[in-house]
């Protein structure tokens, strides 16, 4: 009541903002997807007349989404506990670490093995000997990214 002892006016409970189809879809607690609330939110009132007949049987297939997300939600939880899937993250990291590595087999082991080749064709080493050393530069470079990546995922 208000100081004179007349009620105050109370505001009338409001629904979802339909403005937004998606966010009203979303309002109604059911754990829908927002991808699976846009398909539903995108459905024209004859739509969905046409393909489910009523309103409870559509109601019925929110329901059943929103089960199938939570399922398929349960599921992915169980399998990264489980190890079967990685992570983004651990995946962008390795291929980060297989990047830095093309990256330095561009640009800086080039410029090594030149600077190694002519300092061993001025000391007189035959090709084979300069090839050699040429596939060892490689392959250490090869073998350290190998390894950071290895000990990654037996982290994971």
């Amino acid at each position: 009541m208000d100081p004179s002892g007349a009620a105050a006016d109370s505001a009338p409970e409001v629904g979802p903002d339909l403005s937004d189809p998606t966010d009203a879809i979303l309002s109604l607690g059911l754990g829908l997807t927002r991808t699976d609330a846009e398909f539903f939110a995108g459905m024209t009132l004859e739509r969905v007349a046409r393909e489910y007949g009523s309103m409870a049987v559509f109601d019925s297939v929110l329901k059943a989404a929103a089960s199938i997300a939570r399922i398929r939600d349960l599921d992915d939880k169980h399998r990264r506990e489980e190890g079967e899937v990685v992570t983004r993250e651990l995946v962008t990291h390795a291929f980060g670490l297989l990047n830095r590595l093309s990256q330095h087999l561009l640009k800086t082991v080039p410029d090594t093995i030149v600077a190694r080749t002519v300092d061993m064709h001025t000391g007189g080493k035959t090709l084979e000997e300069i090839r050699k050393v040429a596939r060892e530069i490689v392959s250490s470079e090869l073998k350290a990214t190998w390894s950071a990546v290895s000990a990654l995922l037996r982290k994971a």
